[in-house]
């Protein structure tokens, strides 16, 4: 029971190790008429493979936690991304709403709202509430592109959960009324989440990633 206690100790494992492989070994090469040399070649033999077959399986069972601690993040972060999308329902009837009432003129009669509040000069409950909820829902895909390009989140689990019909609005709506609240600013308007989540709509959706799921172009 000591002995065993010894055994599974490191340090015991290298000193009986080191025991069997340099002393054992070349004392039982030299009783065979191998000579002590041989016995201590054959031992160094041993202990090189036995390290290499230590190190490859040490390696493995490394990469399998890391894989497993991606994965278990993976699913965190997952599950957060899509709590948030279904945060923004109400905000996306919001927006909806907005298009349904009069859609030729959607941009421009946002684009003068916008601008009457930028001079202080106000606005109806209507604007008020989409402009909010234009910007909460922007900032939500500005967010999931990040973590895609980041590698923090798997593009390819994203699409299996959160399809395709969201990506399919912001594209066509509401990055619209993005582009046109930075004109009222005077600013370039940065396409980096529409080009992406384009791409994102032909990579994983080739056959519907044209289709106008509200219907108001």
């Amino acid at each position: 029971m000591q002995l065993r206690r010894v055994w599974d100790s490191y340090w015991g494992r290298v000193i009986w190790g080191s025991v069997g492989l340099f002393i054992i070994v070349p004392v039982l090469a030299c009783v065979l008429g191998g000579g002590y040399a041989l016995g201590v070649y054959i031992g160094t033999g041993i202990a090189v493979l036995w390290y290499t077959v230590e190190t490859y399986y040490l390696r493995r069972e490394t990469t399998r936690s890391v894989e497993n601690a991606w994965k278990a993040n993976q699913a965190g972060l997952l599950r957060y991304v899509l709590e948030e999308h279904l945060g923004t329902a109400d905000d996306r009837e919001v927006i909806q709403k907005w298009w349904r009432s009069s859609p030729t003129t959607a941009i421009t009669r946002y684009e003068e709202g916008v601008h009457r509040l930028s001079k202080g000069l106000g606005a109806d409950t209507d604007l008020i509430k989409l402009h909010a909820s234009r910007r909460k829902v922007s900032q939500y895909f500005l967010r999931l592109r990040a973590l895609c390009e980041k590698q923090m989140l798997d593009a390819d689990l994203v699409a299996a959960t959160l399809g395709d019909e969201a990506v399919q609005v912001f594209v066509l709506y509401i990055d619209r009324l993005d582009e046109a609240v930075r004109r009222v600013e005077g600013k370039q308007h940065k396409a980096a989440e529409r080009e992406y989540f384009r791409g994102y709509l032909r990579r994983f959706f080739p056959e519907t990633a044209y289709r106008d799921s509200w219907g108001f172009r």
